[in-house]
């Protein structure tokens, strides 16, 4: 009777540990799916009202066979805004992004260089699009949010949301989707090959550097050709050819672009070109010795 007795309080305290092990499990489980519940993303933000704005103004003279016009948009309750270039004539074969200084404008930029009337003849869209100011600093101006500094302004999501809408609206994929990026705009042009690299087949820096924040972010491997375009005597972008970088906290352009090179699908496919003297400018062919705007549609065409 005994070993009986002895051989039942065994069974029942299995069997409570059991119990009590099974509901603790379950009790776990229930708390595990609350908390992913309430830490479940919510789908990413998309553009909306999108809307013409009419045609782009202040062009000093008009350009046979471009249509430009003006657009508006929001994204996260900000009011944006871009100007479209395309073909009056032939259907778009390739979109691309432009990206100007800070301080500057979609327009401004526009004006001042000449690659809108060379790549829209070669069948590209191109998407003139105007920084912001800083929510977080009243002293602002329009700009991007590159990683530089500390920033709520969510300018990478923005990017993403207006080329996969303009993707779409031309059936144009990732192979024939680029980016052009001048200073501050360059900034984020690297912030988008690290961070975005998925979306577009090539990116274009003239005179950008890439941010310390997200060099100490950057995954092994990216899936974009890069072209860095800056001169030796840039005081904007750390070199180690001219001693900057050592005075400066953001990565040296050398070691960048030897990253790119390692991470790139193809390290043929990254591309750096240094204008002996050249300044932080956009170049100029009577100063630089060659035509910029072909560099970079060639760059683009030979993806």
């Amino acid at each position: 009777m005994q070993k009986i007795g002895i051989v039942l309080l065994i069974a029942g305290l299995v069997f409570a540990g059991c119990f009590i092990s099974c509901a603790s499990t379950a009790e776990k489980s229930e708390k595990t799916d609350a908390v992913k519940a309430a830490v479940k993303e919510e789908p990413p933000a998309s553009i909306e009202n999108l809307s013409e704005a009419g045609e782009a103004s202040a062009i000093d003279s008009p350009k046979s066979g471009i249509i430009r016009k003006t657009y508006t948009c929001t994204y996260k309750n900000d009011k944006r805004s871009f100007i479209l270039c395309r073909s009056a004539d032939s259907a778009p074969k390739a979109l691309a992004i432009m990206l100007h200084g800070y301080g500057n404008s979609a327009e401004s930029f526009m004006n001042q260089i000449t690659f809108d009337e060379k790549a829209v003849k070669e069948g590209f869209v191109l998407l003139f699009v105007d920084g912001i100011p800083d929510p977080d600093d009243k002293a602002s101006t329009s700009g991007w949010n590159s990683g530089l500094k500390d920033s709520s302004k969510d300018d990478l999501g923005f990017l993403k949301s207006l080329v996969e809408n303009f993707q779409n609206e031309y059936r144009l994929s990732k192979d024939k989707t680029f980016a052009v990026g001048y200073s501050n705009g360059a900034f984020m042009i690297h912030r988008l090959a690290v961070e975005d690299s998925e979306q577009f087949a090539a990116v274009a820096s003239v005179a950008g550097f890439l941010p310390e924040s997200v060099w100490k972010r950057r995954p092994e491997k990216i899936s974009t050709a890069f072209l860095q375009i800056n001169g030796t005597k840039d005081d904007v972008v750390p070199m180690h050819l001219n001693g900057s970088a050592k005075f400066n906290k953001n990565p040296a352009i050398e070691d960048v672009l030897e990253y790119y090179k390692s991470a790139a699908p193809n390290p043929d496919s990254v591309k750096h070109i240094v204008i002996d003297g050249g300044r932080h400018a956009w170049p100029e062919e009577k100063f630089c010795g060659f035509d910029v705007d072909k560099v970079l549609i060639d760059f683009f065409l030979s993806r």
